[in-house]
């Protein structure tokens, strides 16, 4: 089962949360190369949550699996981390 986000849990989605805006500073390439974006607005930025549009998705995962696959990610990740530890440490 692939990772499930919370939000899909709780049966909403939040739409247009970033905005696109003009960039606050030329990105590397174009200060090394003296050429900006064609379009002004190259960049965004994350809207107030209080301005995103919420909309109804359906539950593809119940609850019961949701909170069992997050413990399976939890013991997967404890056990990665021991791997690293034990070669680290050899």
């Amino acid at each position: 089962m692939a990772h499930v986000e919370k939000s899909c849990l709780l049966r909403k989605a939040a739409y247009r949360k970033t905005q696109v805006v003009e960039r606050l500073r030329p990105t590397k390439l174009a200060r090394d190369n003296g050429f900006y974006p064609k379009k002004p607005k190259s960049s965004t930025r994350d809207r107030d949550p209080k301005d995103w549009i919420i909309i109804a998705v359906p539950q593809i995962v119940s609850e019961e699996d949701f909170e069992k696959q997050k413990r399976s990610f939890k013991k997967i990740k404890s056990y990665r981390r021991e791997i690293i530890n034990v070669m680290s440490t050899s």
